[in-house]
């Protein structure tokens, strides 16, 4: 009987320290996936201005020639 009462608890749940070790992974991962995220948007935003700009360019030089 001893020897059902302990292996019925040994898988009874998780421990406190297998439930704070997954949450500081889950921290930490959802951290550097936030700023990853921050950083690429930020990047996409400054190609897209870049982007922006030449086309313009590229427009006055259209209009700048089809005007001589």
């Amino acid at each position: 009987m001893f020897k059902l009462r302990q292996i019925y608890r040994s898988e009874k749940g998780f421990t406190l320290l297998e439930i704070v070790i997954v949450l500081s992974v889950l921290t930490i991962l959802s951290t550097v996936g936030i700023a990853s995220f921050s950083s690429g948007s930020k990047a996409a935003s400054v190609d897209g201005a870049l982007n922006d700009v030449v086309s313009t360019l590229n427009l006055a030089r259209s209009r700048a020639i089809s005007q001589v």
